[in-house]
């Protein structure tokens, strides 16, 4: 068994006479070109020798043996992971006769059958890496290719699929240490956290076939990277690199929006946006004690302000005031015709057609008054107006078109310059001690850290941060000839919260604080206002929640004893990871809530493509769906005698904006005895008067899966409230 050492290399041999006969007790000399370490073995009785574990670098060998010429040959390049067979000839004669071998064919991978993709150095600085990003570099390799819908820089940079294997598996590797991990919330799929400066970097290695069984816990893709260490002399490098809107061309959305020139309201940038993109750093190393100690120390720095364009369908003047006289769209024969609105109050059975229809909206306008049902007895009706008040303080938040978009239907009638702005810095830290030739430690230390804010003329503005720390210490100890223990312990610890910024109080728009006063849930968010066609930007919907909190811990222990026995190379150790991951990603926690056109369409059961608008469902306060999501914060519900624990003073307040969307009331309580949480929930399908006071809800504990959700008609997960607190029933039918 021939193993591959995860950040060295092997390289093995025979050493015999002009004859062909082996040469015993010849002795082995490879030296370090740049760090004068050097590693010695002697050949067996059949000529045979083995160095297990070679840090990648240029290397000298030197072979000695009485009676036998010296024999020195320069230029053995390293790789990492190699393995490769490097036989040596001596020719007789006295030993202080030196022969030089200054040419060589470069070596293969003669040992192992593993497959794979070297990249050194030169290539990691010279070739046009995006945002000198590690990370793309995977796609060199043969049988490498991207994921469909994903970017290559996804999960950090574990998103591509080698030879046909799952995708988002592969393992990072860094000087030995493991770099990536399972990403959090998922565990299915890979994640790397941390990616060093390319300056740092020695070799990248990508093994994609015929592992050895220390990459047992892979079986996709090992990418090995090797950091460089300091040398035998002081070496160092800087760099800057940047982007600047004067160098770029503009994006056709962004032409096609701005301003013609000459006129006084273009922007000096020509809507390109006002946007940077610094790179910039320095590496330094050598020795801290001559053919001892060394050290490599790389910091870099990234200002990142990226721009990008925002394109999409906003309101129109006339719309955001229920006008939609205006607004056409394609029938099923491709005719333009008018988007025709109906009224969702007003469905009526024709014994004709044996269907539910409802009545237009006269001129395609919604005003005027509509028999709604009554707050106070919802089996009345009484005439309130169309329009929702909630609906239509709602509308001025969206922000105004920005041209007239499609000729027919107006959409993609908003196009923004933004830019995303993400400062940051990383470096590494590296000594390499050398005690003996039998004696070796090698220690790293990375940091990381970036901010990153994205905006959102939506009201989902996002804000992200991130930390890591890095720890890898390696130590070989060679107890004998024929004996090599190699020990190593990592520790990754990352820190990355995200969170929605609040930009309007949804408090002031009118939505009840009920809703948005979410007892699960410390802090105020805007509810997701999602249309269901597609056509038109929502609101807040452009942020997966209201806020992600994920810290990592992930411990990695690794030992191993390589014995040769005669002509074979045994291999044993283990490996030990502890990955811990606190994650939690509350989303919608003041409400989700979808409008679709089919609410607006004449057919209540079969509505026409051609009909309806989503606008307009929501103008109106009839939704199709909604629901709340709770992810609690809170530990307990009840007091340190049992008694629930309550908020008072939560009124619903009066808006149709509740018709037909879910808003729920939570009676939660916890029995003494058994500390058995019981939530009941009902959703109210119709508005809420403003003098309706609500029993109080309570802080629930969480349950064993740590949610509650309520979508559509408001039915609860949980079961029933036992009689210590039994919480009144509110239904209403429409």
């Amino acid at each position: 068994m021939f193993p591959q050492g995860t950040d060295t290399a092997l390289v093995r041999g025979i050493v015999q006479d002009e004859t062909g006969a082996v040469i015993p007790g010849a002795t082995v000399t490879m030296t370090h070109d740049a760090t004068k370490v050097i590693d010695r073995a002697a050949t067996d009785q059949m000529g045979r020798y083995i160095f297990n574990a070679l840090k990648p670098g240029t290397y000298t060998a030197t072979v000695e043996k009485s009676s036998f010429r010296t024999l020195v040959r320069s230029n053995i390049s390293l790789r990492v992971g190699q393995q490769t067979d490097l036989d040596f000839t001596l020719r007789v004669g006295p030993t202080t006769q030196i022969v030089e071998v200054t040419s060589a064919a470069p070596l293969l991978n003669t040992v192992s059958a593993a497959t794979g993709t070297e990249v050194t150095n030169r290539y990691i600085l010279e070739l046009p890496l995006l945002d000198r990003d590690i990370a793309t570099l995977s796609y060199l390799a043969p049988g490498v290719t991207q994921v469909q819908n994903a970017s290559i820089g996804m999960l950090g940079g574990t998103v591509f699929a080698s030879n046909g294997q799952r995708y988002a598996t592969a393992e990072f590797r860094l000087d030995g240490a493991l770099l990536s991990n399972p990403e959090g919330g998922e565990g299915g799929t890979t994640n790397v956290q941390y990616k060093p400066s390319v300056e740092g970097i020695q070799e990248f290695k990508l093994i994609n076939n015929s592992f050895s069984a220390e990459y047992g816990n892979n079986g996709g893709t090992v990418i090995n990277i090797v950091t460089k260490s300091g040398t035998d002399h002081f070496h160092g490098s800087g760099w800057y690199f940047f982007r600047r809107p004067s160098l770029d061309a503009n994006d056709f959305f962004a032409n096609r929006d701005c301003p013609p020139p000459g006129d006084p309201a273009r922007p000096p940038d020509g809507c390109k946006g006002t946007y940077a993109h610094d790179q910039y750093g320095g590496s330094i190393g050598g020795p801290i004690k001559k053919d001892k100690t060394f050290f490599f120390f790389d910091l870099e720095k990234t200002r990142d302000n990226s721009p990008f364009t925002f394109t999409s369908t906003v309101p129109t003047a006339a719309q955001r005031m229920g006008d939609f006289s205006k607004t056409y769209t394609y029938d099923d024969d491709g005719n333009v015709v008018l988007q025709q609105v109906f009224n969702p109050y007003t469905a009526q059975f024709n014994a004709t057609t044996g269907e539910w229809l409802r009545q237009p909206f006269s001129g395609n306008v919604i005003s005027g008054n509509c028999n709604k049902p009554d707050p106070s007895n919802p089996t009345n009706r009484i005439s309130a107006p169309c329009l929702d008040p909630i609906a239509l303080k709602v509308m001025q938040l969206f922000p105004a078109p920005t041209g007239p978009g499609d000729p027919v239907t107006g959409y993609n009638n908003y196009s923004a310059k933004l830019v995303e702005v993400s400062p940051g810095y990383h470096y590494d830290v590296r000594i390499d001690q050398n005690f003996s030739e039998k004696s070796r430690l090698t220690g790293r230390y990375s940091r990381g850290h970036s901010k990153g804010f994205v905006p959102d003329p939506f009201l989902a503005p996002n804000l992200s941060f991130s930390d890591t720390h890095d720890v890898a210490i390696e130590h070989h100890w060679t107890l004998s000839p024929t004996l090599l223990w190699t020990n190593r312990i990592s520790l990754h610890r990352g820190y990355f919260p995200q969170n929605v910024q609040p930009t309007v109080d949804p408090l002031s728009v009118g939505f009840p604080s009920l809703l948005i006063l979410n007892p699960w849930y410390e802090k105020k968010a805007f509810p997701d206002i999602n249309f269901t066609s597609g056509n038109y930007q929502g609101l807040v919907v452009d942020a997966c929640c209201t806020e992600t909190l994920e810290t990592d811990t992930q411990w990695m222990f690794n030992s191993v004893v390589t014995k040769v026995v005669r002509g074979h190379n045994m291999r044993f150790g283990g490996e030990r990871r502890v990955f811990l991951n606190n994650f939690i990603q509350p989303g919608d926690t003041s409400g989700g809530f979808d409008f679709g056109p089919d609410i607006t369409a004449q057919s209540v059961f079969t509505p026409l493509d051609f009909q309806g608008n989503d606008l307009a469902s929501f103008l109106t306060g009839w939704g199709d769906d909604g629901g709340v999501g709770l992810l609690p914060r809170s530990t307990w519900a009840c007091d340190m005698n049992g008694a629930p624990l309550t908020r008072s003073g939560l009124t619903a307040t009066s808006s149709a904006f509740l018709t037909r969307t879910a808003e729920s009331i939570f009676r939660s309580c916890v029995t003494r005895g058994s500390r058995r949480l019981t939530a009941r929930a009902v959703g109210l399908e119709e508005n809420f008067s403003a003098s309706r006071n609500l029993p109080p809800p309570v802080t629930a504990m969480p349950t064993s899966t740590g949610t509650t959700s309520l979508h559509g008609s408001g039915s609860p997960t949980g079961s029933a409230p036992p009689p210590l607190c039994e919480a009144a029933q509110e239904s209403i039918t429409a």
